[in-house]
Parts: structure tokens; C-alpha cells; sequence
């Protein structure tokens, strides 16, 4: 079958990787290059990763890879999974429950009792969640509507209300409520139920690629086979017929980018047609990988209310006490997390994560100096005073990590995801419970046979390890459909 693939974030690179072994596979995108928020960035010497920053949940990774014939990443344990910080605390946590539990006694009395009984019943709900991870949805399972009623509590009840019953501190507060936020939303927004993420990023064994999170995406391309990439091509329409995607129309942006990957020939098939600045593609199979396309299927823009502010920090500085990750709380998390809500400025003294790889991978920037990232969530419609919130970030991190001297910098916000993505959005589709398992956008078209979706718009959600998902779900549904 001819398959085209909308789109060469990781979604759609993984889609592609697994259909090639089978398929014949053309993937385009409106920019030059693969990677799509996953891209990296290099500034004299200093290397990002432009986008996703932590490797959770490896279970998932492992099982991508296994299907793609893939060999594993080389991965590289954190001492510390977190450091946290606000104007009275400078706390760190570990890939280990039993020193967390002390730093929990320590913010409150019975805090480690507590933080027991929630990261149990976490743990319990990630294992439980794990089990239909590649559930397409098609049909009602018994089992999920029996997880569903077992665990109404935390399904009718917020991660804010959740969080508060439990603990009365609010350092600890803020630190089991910040997965919101990378979860698309604010806890107030967010069923308890994902509560389920905590365990993965804050005790089990945390971990970082060598070489930076986009080898996800060298590894992917590597175990391609025979596909042909086109960048600088916009996708315009598509032919829809009878229930059927006949073809598809697109624009070549400026100066196509060809890329034969694996290929056994360098010859584009007879199924692509270029005229001008126009491309026609007739294919058997369109799989998306973009938010606007896999919301049609609703007729709703859905809710995805968080854009962001990135720094990219090339440093030089004498304090050896740095950790890979890090967040900053506000004196006050709720006015900023309100902000977001209300799409409002947010206040003068907001939270923000930031993201020091070096410390794990020195080949991340100069020998002796570090590469940051900075991450600070914004409601995604507001305009920012972009130098203000540069200076606020550098004058808090020299507040935080001490005096160092800036070597490079690079400024990304919502215009920019807006140019790069055609979505101001920076998580994608928030995990609100109706936007949650049955209720998200599925994988494949209800109305259009030949159409499927990818990506953290759809089924099942945010974040790398769910994203490499989607695309085993639709490998999957191809392959009982089509072979």
C-alpha cells in the first residue's frame, strides 16, 4: 500500500518507521528539517533539546523500539530526579521513596505517611492505566468500564482537590500538582486520576538519553526502511470521495528538501506529481499528524490552553551544585495557574521549569560549561513583553543558581510555535477528562476509511512515550485493515 504521513513530528516519524517495514511510506512536512517539537538546537557548541526534556515512563520506549526492531537508547540514570525550589526552599527529591518520604516529613508532620499512601495508590493507577495503553477504542471493553467505576474518586475529582486532601503543606502541594501543567492544563482542570505520572518522573528510576532526546528521533529515522521525506511542503487539502481520501494537494514552501531514507533508489514514485510550486500525492492511506486535522473529526477546536516561553542558555559559571531537573515556584502557583485559566497576563512572580542536560551529558555544551533550558507556561494567546520576561528569567536563574557569565541565547514563544507548527499550543489537546481515553479524538476517522491520526492530539495523549503509542495503535489498526 502507498502510505502518506502529514507531518514529521514524532508521531509521524514513528508512524512511518513501523508502516515502512511493510508499506511503501512518502512523509512531508511544511518545514526543512524532521523532528517537530522534538528538533534539537545548536548554538556554538552548546546542544538543546528544543522540546521534550524528560524520559518517563520506559516501559513504552522499550516497547516501541522492540515492534520497530529497534535497539535500545543508551540511557543514563539521574542521581536526583528533581530539584525544586521556591523563596523559602531549596529541596531535592529522589529516584528513591524512602529519601523522598523524609523530605515529606520534613515539609509537614506525617508527610511521610502521607506521601506513602499517595504514591501507592499512584503506582497503583499507573499499573492499572498501563494495561489498555493501545486500547483504539473501537468497541466498549468490559474491563475498562470496570477500572472506570473502581476508581471514580479520582476520576470525578481534581488533581487540585485531590492534592489538597492529602497534604497540607503547600511546598508539597505544588510539587504533586506540577504534572498538570505538562499535561496540557491547570490542576483544577486535571482528573486525580493522572496522579498516575507522579511515580514516573519523581521516584522510579529516572533517566536521560546520552546524546540529548532527539536520539528518539536518529533512532526512529535509522530504522526506517525505504521511506522519502519531503520538507518545505505545506499540506493544503485533501480530495475526499465516497468516505475516501482520493488525494491530497500541497505547496512547496521555498526550496523542496528531498531526503531518501534507507532508500533503495532515488527516484520519487509515480504516485507523487510535481508541478510548479504544486504536489499532488495519490496514496491508498493519509495518516495526519496535526491538531487542527485530528479535531475535525469533533467539529471542536477542543481545549489546549497553555503556550510557552523557552530560553536556550549557553552558560559559563563556577557552581558545581546544578541538577538536571528543576522547578521554581511562585509565592503564589495559583494566580499563575489562574492566568492560564482566564488567559490573563500572569503575575510578575511566576513559576517556571528549567532544564539542565549538561549536568548529566557533558556533550551538551563546552567542556566546563552548561546548556539550559527554560520553560515558563503562559496562557498560549496572550502577547509577552519578550525582553521583560528575559530579564525577569536571567535575574531569577542568577537568584537560583548563582553568578554566571551568558555565552549564547535563543528565544522561542507562542508566535514561533504558531510559524513552526501552525498551533500556538505547546502540549497539544489537554488530558480534561472529557478529552480523556474514550472521549479524546480517536485514532482513525470516523467518517473517511483511509484517514488515521497521530501525535498528542489524539489517542492516547501528551508527552514522547504516549505519542510513540499512537503510532503503535495505528500501526495496528492498519495492519487488521489493510495488512
Amino acid at each position: 500500500m502507498r502510505v502518506l504521513v502529514i507531518g514529521a513530528g514524532i508521531g509521524g516519524l514513528a508512524a512511518a518507521a513501523l508502516l515502512s517495514k511493510r508499506h511503501q511510506v512518502v512523509v512531508i512536512d511544511k518545514n526543512d528539517s524532521w523532528g517537530g517539537r522534538a528538533r534539537e538546537l545548536y548554538l556554538d557548541g552548546y546542544r538543546f533539546d528544543r522540546g521534550p526534556s524528560w524520559y518517563i515512563m520506559p516501559k513504552l520506549y522499550n516497547n516501541f523500539f522492540r515492534k520497530l526492531g529497534a535497539e535500545d537508547l543508551t540511557l543514563i540514570p539521574l542521581k536526583k530526579s528533581l530539584r525544586v525550589y521556591s523563596s523559602k526552599h531549596k529541596i531535592d527529591l529522589y529516584p528513591n521513596d524512602t529519601l523522598n518520604r523524609e523530605v515529606f516529613e520534613i515539609l509537614e508532620q506525617g508527610g511521610a505517611q502521607k506521601y506513602d499512601r499517595f504514591m501507592h495508590r499512584s503506582k497503583e493507577l499507573y499499573d492499572l492505566a498501563y494495561r489498555f495503553i493501545y486500547e483504539d477504542y473501537a468497541k466498549l471493553n468490559p474491563d475498562i468500564l470496570s477500572l472506570v467505576f473502581k476508581n471514580f474518586d479520582v476520576l470525578l475529582k481534581n488533581t487540585d482537590d485531590y492534592v489538597n486532601s492529602v497534604f497540607r503543606s503547600t511546598m508539597a502541594r505544588n510539587i504533586m500538582k506540577f504534572h498538570s501543567v505538562f499535561l496540557g492544563d491547570v490542576p483544577w482542570r486535571i482528573p486525580a486520576f493522572y496522579s498516575l505520572l507522579i511515580p514516573s518522573y519523581l521516584s522510579e528510576n529516572v533517566l536521560y538519553p546520552k546524546g540529548g532526546m532527539y536520539r528518539i528521533v536518529d533512532n526512529i529515522i535509522r530504522n526506517m526502511n525505504n521511506v522519502i521525506f519531503l520538507g518545505n511542503v505545506k499540506a493544503e487539502s485533501l480530495n475526499i470521495q465516497n468516505g475516501l481520501v482520493k488525494n491530497l494537494i500541497a505547496t512547496i514552501n521555498s526550496e523542496i528538501q528531498v531526503k531518501f531514507i534507507n532508500a533503495q533508489n532515488s527516484n520519487l514514485p509515480e504516485w507523487i506529481s510535481i508541478q510548479g510550486n504544486q504536489i499532488r500525492v495519490d496514496a491508498d492511506i493519509y495518516i495526519i499528524n496535526h491538531r487542527k486535522n485530528i479535531l475535525m473529526q469533533n467539529g471542536s477546536e477542543g481545549r489546549a490552553p497553555i503556550g510557552v516561553f523557552l530560553m536556550y542558555l549557553g552558560i559559563d559559571t563556577d557552581n558545581p551544585d546544578l541538577e538536571h531537573h528543576n522547578l521554581y515556584f511562585s509565592g503564589d502557583t495559583e494566580a499563575h495557574y489562574r492566568a492560564i485559566d482566564r488567559s490573563t497576563h500572569i503575575p510578575e512572580d511566576f513559576c517556571f521549569y528549567f532544564h539542565i542536560p549538561s549536568v548529566t551529558d557533558p556533550s551538551a555544551a563546552p567542556r566546563g560549561k552548561h546548556s539550559i533550558m527554560t520553560l515558563v507556561p503562559l496562557p498560549k494567546n496572550i502577547r509577552i513583553d519578550r525582553a521583560k520576561m528575559e530579564r525577569k528569567i536571567l535575574d531569577k536563574l542568577e537568584e537560583l543558581i548563582g553568578d554566571f557569565r551568558l555565552e549564547q541565547k535563543k528565544v522561542l514563544d507562542m508566535e514561533d510555535f504558531e510559524n513552526d507548527y501552525l498551533d500556538r499550543s505547546a502540549f497539544g489537546l489537554s488530558h480534561i477528562l472529557s478529552q480523556s481515553a474514550m472521549f479524546r479524538p480517536k485514532n482513525y476517522d470516523t467518517k473517511v476509511k483511509n484517514l488515521f491520526y497521530v501525535g498528542q492530539n489524539t489517542n492516547p495523549g501528551i508527552g514522547v512515550p504516549l505519542v510513540l503509542s499512537s503510532a503503535i495503535i495505528v500501526d495496528n489498526i492498519i495492519r487488521e485493515r489493510y495488512g
